[in-house]
């Protein structure tokens, strides 16, 4: 088995960054031949299963052309959960784990509080929070159906209490139906299409549209939009999260001020990028 892990890793190798490439190796041996890293290392064959081995052939294949893995097995795993995926909403990544553990910190051990997830995609960012915050009252929405259904699914599999709806953030009807909030976070489309050139293949031709771009001319409409509704909804003292373009912190603590929002925050991510906003609105 340790061949297999090292003439895969060699193959995509050509495509993906070398320890990228041998992550996607022993994920393939796991979920194909159901063989653990451990086992591998420790000298375990592999399966003489022909079956198996034109899966992993597929598999490989499709890596190759560019599809990325969590589409090929149908799963990610997002702050210890395993979440369901496809292609109609992002794949969840480590980057908004980070956004997670801030409003944790942030929101301490309050109970009941009141959560908006705007574009919620697979639900991992309300499916996380309705677990990990104290009994927290969550609603979610989205424009697209299928993510909706997806992050539905991810609900019931993780057995998550998520009140999911279909509406859209640059709607004059968002929030419709939902008390008004403790917090709101969304990490909305921000990626302009000038941007689209810098995108990993694998991102551009896979991921949905929808979710990931912004005209040149309007980069922060939904940004806008969010603050707008903030505004008027939720609760004084209550707390604004947003992911953001790392090319737009100071353009969006400007919005955030502008709006009235106070003690706003920029926070970098693991990569020393500016990638989460966090700000307050006053009390009255």
């Amino acid at each position: 088995m340790r061949e297999f892990i090292k003439t895969t890793a060699d193959r995509l190798a050509k495509v993906y960054p070398d320890q990228e490439a041998v992550q996607m190796a022993y994920l393939i041996a796991e979920e194909i031949f159901g063989m653990r890293k451990t086992h591998i290392i420790a000298g375990a064959s592999r399966p003489e299963n022909a079956g198996l081995i034109n899966k992993a052939e597929q598999a490989i294949g499709r890596l190759l052309a560019g599809e990325p893995i969590q589409y090929i097995f149908g799963k990610a795993w997002f702050y210890g959960r395993e979440f369901k995926c496809s292609p109609s909403a992002l794949i969840p990544r480590p980057e908004t784990e980070e956004l997670i553990q801030l409003i944790k910190e942030k929101a301490g051990n309050r109970p009941g509080l009141k959560i908006l997830d705007a574009g919620t995609g697979t639900g991992c960012i309300a499916l996380t929070l309705a677990l990990e915050l104290n009994k927290p009252e969550v609603y979610a929405i989205d424009i697209s159906k299928l993510a909706l259904a997806l992050a539905l699914d991810n609900a019931e599999t993780l057995n998550a209490p998520v009140n999911f709806l279909q509406q859209d953030i640059l709607s004059a009807e968002l929030g419709l139906g939902i008390p008004g909030p403790d917090i709101i976070v969304s990490n909305p489309p921000y990626v302009t299409e000038n941007e689209k050139t810098e995108m990993r293949g694998n991102v551009l031709e896979h991921e949905p549209h929808l979710a990931l771009f912004v005209s040149n001319g309007h980069p922060l409409v939904f940004y806008e939009a969010l603050c707008r509704y903030a505004v008027e909804r939720l609760k004084p003292g209550g707390m604004l999260f947003f992911e953001i373009n790392e090319s737009q912190g100071s353009e969006m603590k400007q919005l955030l001020e502008n709006s009235g929002f106070i003690n706003v925050e920029i926070f970098k991510d693991i990569h020393a990028r500016n990638r989460m906003t966090f700000a307050e609105k006053p009390l009255e």
